[in-house]
């Protein structure tokens, strides 16, 4: 009984202490050296007699333990089922800008338990992309005096995106109000802010809103207006 249960814990932990690289499983998506989003699918071939256990990914290619890569914030590792093939990142959890690298972990069945290796890495790189606003709210706090603003945002920046709310009416921007959001939007979050009204805003009217997004890079996403009546306490 004692040698089942030893061979049992060994087919488990077979990956971790095979670090050689698998030959025969071929990486074909992303291709390598490629661009793509931040939610690519990851796609491989096994060849006869192999079986998938396992994918990682990360933005540090160092080598860490049993073969894997290095400990990192950016990484994940991610059992897969034998016959898996391919793998999805989700909308709430999107890759950020940078050059990324995976691999896969493979076995091939033995006499007694699986020999599992690593493949050879590939890399591939994902654009900073533009960011999403999801939804957004504005209302006005009568004797306060505040504006308040309530709006969804996502976005693969590792920095929070500065927002600023523009006040139109007949055609014209009549006021504008600055800031930044107080998380990066990774895999989708929600801001809750408020200000004082701008100068020429005035108490009594209606007026246009919109929001501005623009993400480290310079990137700008603007939202469809909404009306904002700025009223007497």
């Amino acid at each position: 009984m004692r040698v089942r249960a030893l061979l049992a814990v060994a087919v488990v932990l077979t990956l971790a202490v095979a670090p050689n690289s698998a030959e025969a499983v071929l990486l074909t998506s992303p291709p390598d050296g490629a661009s793509a989003s931040s939610t690519p699918t990851f796609a491989w071939q096994l060849a006869a007699g192999e079986q998938s256990e396992a994918i990682e990914f990360t933005t540090n290619p160092a080598p860490g333990s049993f073969g894997g890569f290095a400990d990192d914030r950016n990484r994940t590792f991610a059992l897969v089922t034998a016959d898996q093939t391919t793998y999805t990142v989700g909308n709430t959890s999107p890759l950020v800008a940078g050059r990324w690298f995976w691999h896969v972990g493979v076995s091939v069945p033995g006499e007694f338990f699986p020999e599992s290796k690593w493949s050879a890495a590939q890399s591939f790189t994902v654009a900073n992309e533009r960011p999403r606003i999801e939804s957004f709210k504005i209302g006005y706090l009568t004797c306060s005096k505040r504006v308040f603003i309530d709006f969804g945002h996502s976005d693969n920046s590792e920095a929070p995106p500065r927002y600023a709310v523009e006040f139109r009416r007949r055609g014209k921007t009549l006021g504008r109000s600055r800031g930044r959001a107080s998380n990066a939007g990774l895999g989708g979050t929600t801001e809750y802010e408020s200000f004082r009204r701008p100068r020429r805003v005035r108490v009594g009217k209606s007026y246009a809103a919109r929001l501005v997004l623009t993400d480290q890079a310079g990137q700008v996403t603007r939202s469809r207006p909404r009306r904002v009546r700025i009223g007497r306490c």
